[in-house]
């Protein structure tokens, strides 16, 4: 507990204070308005208006910025960015993701390639392996529109799908 809490690794209850700042972090929470967990965060969550880990691995990140190089868990916020893989649910106004695995819900969902569902008034997929709902869907591959408006539904695309044949939507006549 303090106004800054720096240290390499806390393994404890939790750390609370203006500014945390941990390499590894084992706990229960860490409270704060800035929350950073550089390598590795296991535990509840982190609470607070920015939240940063390069590995989250716990329930809930939860400020109006959230940050993950790799997201296990929910990422709630105005903006949730995981810079690889988010597993798990991220809910905000602004969602983006390397690889999506599980459920975007919000106003503008992004993810390169998305295994599970995006809902929202705009989602974008590089490759999409499950379900859009949105006023405007969108999928570079695997979409069975590249365009659609409220729903939208992929397999996956690569070319290797054994029902089409190998060939894409914009192919099948």
């Amino acid at each position: 507990v303090g106004g800054v809490n720096n240290s390499d690794a806390f393994a404890g209850v939790g750390q609370f204070g203006l500014y945390n700042r941990v390499e590894h972090f084992a706990g229960i929470a860490q409270v704060s308005v800035f929350n950073s967990s550089r390598e590795t965060f296991t535990g509840l969550g982190q609470f607070g208006l920015v939240n940063a880990s390069d590995g989250f691995k716990g329930v809930l990140q939860a400020g109006l910025g959230n940050v993950a190089s790799n997201a296990v868990g929910a990422q709630v916020g105005l903006l949730n960015m995981s810079k690889s893989q988010a597993s798990g649910l991220q809910l905000g106004l602004v969602d983006v993701a390397e690889e999506a695995n599980g459920l975007q819900v919000g106003g503008f969902n992004y993810a390169e390639r998305v295994s599970g569902v995006q809902v929202g008034l705009v989602n974008h997929a590089g490759v999409l392996n499950g379900l859009q709902i949105g006023l405007v869907n969108h999928a570079d591959s695997g979409g069975l529109l590249p365009w659609s408006g409220l729903l939208n539904i992929g397999y996956g695309g690569g070319g290797d799908d054994s029902i089409t044949g190998g060939k894409g939507p914009d192919q099948l006549a």
